[in-house]
């Protein structure tokens, strides 16, 4: 006689119970950190990540990190689309020193990663590519350490726009360049232009629907906070949807479609809607999830090329500020420095791209893939640190104030 039980037979985490767990770990350790004097929140956030993840406890293991790939997705999507809303088109046209200090900082650090990593004996293409990717940086940092101290002045928003103008040369270096990786491996030239270009214009489609519909409904009457707050995420989660089933990236779909929100008059009403809680929520779970990525072991193997990455890329930022902001009256050198300190954080973005490049080449993206994590380890670690030193180096917050800890 055989006896059914309606009791489990063990216990498997659902995605579910992986969005509560992370949330209040993550809280938590917000908690904790918020009663020191020197350790930032979201440093606690990528703390405990790192503490439950592969590299400590193991509790979340590498097969239900997996499994936290839409959580990901959800919270850089809306990231890079809140960054996308302070993209301002008409102050990036040249001869605008935001557009040369742009497009300066752009080339020379991924210049000099190209080159450093070619002397130290990477193939030219990985490491152009990793030159490519190195030209972001994280929004998610350095909006959150902003928002915690209330930053506002010239460095605060000529940064934003910055962050967002590195994303976008980020990814279209990337497509550049995964053309000539196509090459290499297919057997034609019209293939491996058609699969890159395919994911750049297939992006800013889906964002351009995304924002015709936002138009549509704005239209409709729709002025109260928390159906506009309802709108842009039921558009979101609908172009990661859109993404996903045409192949297409959801990182520059979101960040993209908040650049037209901010652009377009019909949407604009979007642009200085509060995401508030909700947004802080997704912030969370990134950091926790982006600690639970880190793996020390990798970082220990390649720290000499990792940090020769960061160097450059650092270095690369500092000079383009300084060089397109020569004798600028408006901005004066210890708010050029306080600039590029800002964009030196690098997460997101990069995670997404190099990822991208370990599924599609695995053969080629081993070291390459290890190199760029190992950095962004670094990059996130300081990141918080960094942006806070360079908003009380710009005078822009008071030099005594200190986070949230």
């Amino acid at each position: 006689m055989t006896f059914d039980t309606f009791l489990p037979v063990m216990f498997t985490p659902n995605l579910f119970v992986l969005f509560g767990l992370l949330l209040l770990l993550g809280l938590v350790a917000g908690e904790l950190t918020h009663r020191t004097s020197y350790i930032p929140r979201i440093t606690g956030f990528m703390l405990v990540g790192l503490f439950i993840g592969p590299s400590g406890l193991n509790v979340l293991t590498p097969e239900l990190l997996a499994r936290t790939r839409i959580f990901l997705d959800m919270s850089l999507a809306l990231i890079l689309f809140d960054l996308g809303r302070n993209f301002h088109l008409r102050e990036l046209k040249p001869p605008s020193r935001l557009a040369y200090t742009a497009i300066f900082e752009a080339l020379l650090s991924f210049g000099l990663i190209t080159g450093g990593l070619t002397l130290l004996g990477f193939p030219l293409l990985p490491a152009a590519l990793a030159g490519a990717i190195g030209v972001s940086s994280s929004p998610a940092i350095v909006l959150m350490v902003m928002r915690e101290f209330g930053a506002k002045g010239p460095v605060t928003a000529k940064a934003l726009n910055l962050l967002a103008a590195n994303n976008i040369f980020s990814f279209v270096l990337y497509t550049l360049l995964l053309i000539g990786l196509h090459l290499d491996g297919s057997n034609g030239w019209l293939p491996a232009a058609l699969q890159p270009l395919y994911q750049l214009v297939g992006s800013v489609a889906v964002a351009a629907v995304l924002t015709m519909l936002a138009g549509l409904i704005m239209r409709l009457g729709l002025s109260h906070t928390t159906g506009q707050f309802a709108l842009i995420i039921a558009l979101l989660m609908l172009g990661l949807g859109m993404a996903d089933i045409l192949r297409v990236s959801p990182l520059l779909t979101g960040l993209v479609f908040g650049v037209m929100v901010a652009n377009f008059s019909h949407t604009r009403a979007l642009r200085d809607e509060t995401l508030g809680g909700g947004a802080e929520m997704f912030f969370i779970i990134l950091f926790v999830i982006a600690g639970a990525k880190l793996k020390l072991l990798s970082l220990a193997a390649v720290w000499p090329f990792a940090l020769a990455f960061v160097v450059l890329r650092g270095m690369g930022k500092l000079a383009g500020v300084y060089l397109a902001n020569w004798h600028n009256p408006a901005l004066n050198l210890r708010q050029q420095t306080a600039l590029a300190a800002t964009l030196q954080p690098m997460a997101g973005m990069a995670i997404g791209l190099i990822t991208s490049i370990g599924v599609l080449y695995p053969e080629l993206g081993i070291d390459l893939v290890v190199v760029v994590l190992a950095a962004v380890a670094m990059l996130e670690t300081i990141g918080p640190l960094v942006t806070e030193w360079a908003l009380k180096h710009a005078r822009e917050i008071d030099p005594e104030q200190s986070l949230k800890h």
